[in-house]
């Protein structure tokens, strides 16, 4: 059995289970507690905002006009790149292809 972080010598009710898989999921599940309780400390007393909502909804432009103020909100001119090429029609039987 692979060696985990965690003192087994704590949890004697441990000791009964048999399966490895249990075992080594139950010991993740504890890394992950104490990992998130860490960086959760962190927002201790810190205002929180939580936004949900569907694919397309919104959240993203939302969530930044909560940051950068409405500004962030004004739909901005594509700015045109490059040179413009002038086309030059592509006639095939006297017909223009393109």
């Amino acid at each position: 059995m692979e060696a985990y972080p965690v003192d087994t010598s704590k949890f004697p009710h441990l000791a009964k289970l048999s399966n490895e898989k249990e075992l080594k999921n139950l010991f993740q599940m504890h890394k992950r507690l104490t990992e998130d309780t860490k960086l959760l400390k962190e927002l201790h007393n810190k205002h929180l905002v939580l936004i949900m909502g569907r694919t397309g909804s919104g959240k993203s432009t939302f969530a930044n006009a909560l940051i950068s103020g409405s500004k962030s909100l004004v739909k901005k001119k594509k700015r045109e790149t490059g040179p413009k090429i002038k086309a030059t029609p592509l006639i095939h039987n006297n017909r223009q292809v393109f």
